[in-house]
């Protein structure tokens, strides 16, 4: 998902050396799978990009600006909102666009994010190193109210039920890290599954009134069988969360998503 984060970055840093009448905005791209917020702004220029998977209950975040100075690989860093002074821990690298654009990304955002970013007027990244990026976000409110409908709806149209997204309803929540639901064995078997030297494979699931994964398919079309095969079997039948409730509290159906990804290492 940071590839695409970036992909888009890069395209809209070109884009702004087409000569359009100056204006700050925000834009909303829904895509299958992933709906990503971005905000464009003039003065000072700046870029803030913010990514999720709908069901995947995080985001990756990125700022791009020419104030942005230096460089640092994955390490801790810290994201923070104005005037609220609320602050949200994660990890980030510092690097450059294909255009030379600098940037800073955030990945595995947590779900507070989007609290704060609708009652803020400034985002800024800093990481552990004192690389800093920051950009204005003017019309917040509006646009989070967009990029959760964006989640919203693919949910919904993928079979969760719509009254866990009125005000009082309450998404389903995973038992555990997403990362723990496949043991080594079953990614040993993905792997072997692929047949290519790395793995990136997004899932979907369906879950009942009792938090029970029912259903398990492919989220995107570039999944081999074999990959969903192993990965859908690892989930299907188990208790992985507690249910999806609408306004009075009551369970629903719901969907949520995980991803797989590997990388084999080179041989010494």
């Amino acid at each position: 998902m940071i590839a695409s984060l970036l992909g888009a970055l890069a395209l809209i840093g070109n884009a702004q050396t087409i000569p359009d009448p100056p204006v700050s905005r925000w834009i909303l791209r829904d895509d299958p799978a992933r709906c990503q917020l971005e905000r464009q702004n003039i003065e000072p220029s700046a870029i803030l990009a913010i990514e999720t998977v709908p069901g995947i209950d995080s985001y990756n975040v990125a700022i791009a600006s020419e104030k942005i100075k230096g460089s640092t690989p994955l390490s801790p860093a810290a994201l923070t909102f104005a005037p609220s002074r609320q602050k949200l821990d994660g990890l980030a690298r510092a690097t450059k666009l294909p255009n030379g654009m600098p940037v800073i990304q955030m990945q595995g955002v947590a779900l507070d994010f989007l609290t704060g970013l609708e009652h803020a007027e400034t985002v800024t990244i800093t990481t552990k190193t004192g690389i800093e990026g920051a950009a204005q976000v003017a019309g917040a409110a509006k646009a989070v109210e967009a990029l959760r409908k964006c989640t919203a709806d693919q949910l919904i149209d993928w079979g969760a039920d719509a009254g866990q997204f009125a005000p009082g309803g309450k998404p389903p929540v995973a038992l555990k890290d997403r990362d723990d639901w496949l043991s080594n064995k079953e990614l040993m078997d993905i792997a072997r599954q692929s047949g290519q030297s790395d793995v990136d494979a997004l899932f979907r699931v369906t879950i009942t009134v009792d938090g029970i994964v029912d259903g398990c398919r492919a989220a995107t079309d570039n999944v081999r069988s074999g990959i969903e095969t192993v990965a859908c079997g690892a989930v299907v039948g188990k208790t992985l969360f507690t249910a999806a409730k609408d306004a009075g509290d009551h369970p629903v159906r719901g969907v949520a998503t995980f991803r797989v990804g590997l990388s084999r290492q080179p041989s010494l």
